[in-house]
């Protein structure tokens, strides 16, 4: 099973406003058939009294990613950036990092069928 790591940002949020929207992102991405939604851990500093933190910002998808999963997932994420202007998303996947901001629709499209077209090359290989 493979995991994908999206990550929020913006310049204008506080950390509790940062938290609420990746919240609201990680509620519309659970409704993508076979995508597991997850707060990834955050590092938690020695001698704190808390033994794990989520990441403010972040969560991790996993499950079947396959070309056609990834491409509604990526719906969700362009319809986020739609609504929240000035704000980005970076998806992590392996060693691969994109980050989506507010450019056009187009170039993000574009930025998007490079990860799709990854993701079937790694399909076919595994099929293989």
């Amino acid at each position: 099973m493979s995991e994908l790591l999206v990550t929020l940002a913006g310049t204008r949020e506080t950390g509790a406003e940062l938290d609420r929207l990746t919240t609201a992102l990680g509620r519309e991405l659970r409704a993508v058939p076979g995508v597991t939604v997850a707060r990834p851990a955050a590092a938690v500093p020695d001698g704190a009294k808390s033994g794990s933190a989520a990441a403010i910002g972040q969560l991790a998808l996993t499950g079947l990613l396959s070309a056609g999963t990834i491409a509604a997932v990526a719906q969700v994420v362009v319809a986020y950036l739609k609504r929240h202007e000035g704000r980005s998303v970076t998806w992590q996947r392996g060693d691969r990092t994109i980050t989506l901001t507010g450019h056009s629709t187009e170039e993000q499209l574009a930025v998007l069928r490079s990860l799709l077209a990854e993701t079937d090359d790694e399909q076919s290989s595994a099929d293989a």
